[in-house]
């Protein structure tokens, strides 16, 4: 597992998954190892790759390494030492050709958006934190590789087959049975879609 921060728009933190190519890309509050940070990489690691020993390689820089050893104090993970030597440039430039893809298509996705509504949509925009992290998701389910599969297929043996709207689209969705309605009520509701969480496959 790769990983790294960088600047883009707002502090973010992406993961690469080198074996089957899966992105993670996320905003996090700031640099270092803030308990969000913790919470995201961790879960990440357990809840959606599903490992508790993985090698994670980062630079040297001290606010990683925090994080690493962080994530495997509250996590229980096994996540031997290895960091990536200092002109290593193979190495180095895997992780940064992922991030210029990440950056790419968060670009993409951001200037689609803001062709619909018409109106620029700033940096600082609550939206963004949804949009960086559907662009990871969005590589990973439709990329293919030269070997005809995506890394979604690679990571859970299947390809990611269920329609999404384009994000930040506003939609009509069924409310859920627990939620109070009379008979009369309304089954339904509008609301924007701004992905599908990777844990539960749940419409945000």
């Amino acid at each position: 597992l790769n990983c790294r921060a960088h600047l883009c728009a707002c502090f973010c933190f992406s993961c690469f998954l080198l074996a089957v190519a899966f992105v993670f890309a996320r905003v996090v509050p700031r640099k270092g190892a803030h308990p969000y940070t913790i919470r995201r990489v961790g879960q990440d690691i357990t809840k959606i790759l599903g490992y508790n020993r993985v090698h994670i390689k980062s630079d040297q820089e001290r606010a990683i390494k925090k994080i690493k050893s962080q994530v495997r104090l509250e996590y229980s993970i096994e996540v031997p030492e290895e960091e990536a030597r200092v002109g290593d440039s193979r190495s180095n430039g895997q992780i940064e050709s992922i991030i210029q893809q990440v950056q790419g298509q968060i670009r993409t996705l951001k200037a689609q958006l803001e062709h619909r509504l018409k109106l620029p949509v700033p940096d600082d925009h609550a939206l963004l934190p949804w949009l960086i992290s559907h662009a990871g998701a969005t590589m990973n389910r439709y990329s293919v590789g030269k070997d005809g599969a995506t890394p979604y297929k690679r990571l859970k043996g299947r390809s990611f087959q269920r329609p999404i709207a384009e994000f930040g689209e506003c939609i009509w969705y069924l409310k859920h049975k627990t939620s109070q309605r009379g008979k009369l009520q309304p089954r339904g509701a509008s609301g924007v879609f701004l992905g599908i969480r990777e844990e539960s496959g749940e419409i945000i």
